[in-house]
């Protein structure tokens, strides 16, 4: 585990000292914290915008990813993608969970959002709300 990373070292790791009080309060003290969080995580944060993620990034050596990756590399729309984000839905196994009314309860959702969503599960979803069965 690498050591915890305090204001004062992120700020001489070059990171602006808003964000670097903003990263610290947020609990993210090492490389290991970065790595838990996604860039929209980090972008919420004040202060910290896309310069600050490129030097959080090359501090870590590598990009800190996109939640909005996920979706988008199954060719889903970005409004579609925002909504589902928004609403807590992250994967593919989240989404098989929702049935047809839940889906369309949704903000930012509409009939053709859940064409693509089912063409993308290859069927449609439920009708009926899923509950999980317990074996003994």
């Amino acid at each position: 585990m690498q050591p915890a990373i305090s204001t004062s070292s992120w700020r001489s790791q070059g990171i602006p000292s808003r964000a670097a009080k903003a990263l610290s309060r947020a609990g993210i003290g090492s490389p290991e914290d970065l790595r838990a969080r996604s860039r929209e995580d980090l972008l919420a944060l004040p202060g910290v915008g896309e310069d600050t993620l490129r030097r959080l990034e090359k501090i870590l050596g590598t990009e800190i990813p996109s939640r909005a990756a996920y979706w988008l590399g199954h060719a889903l729309p970005l409004y579609v993608t925002h909504a589902l984000l928004r609403a807590g839905i992250h994967t593919i196994e989240d989404l098989e969970t929702l049935t047809r009314d839940q889906f369309l309860a949704l903000p930012g959702l509409s009939f053709q959002a859940l064409g693509r969503c089912e063409k993308l599960l290859g069927g449609q979803l439920s009708l009926r709300p899923r509950f999980l069965t317990i074996s003994s």
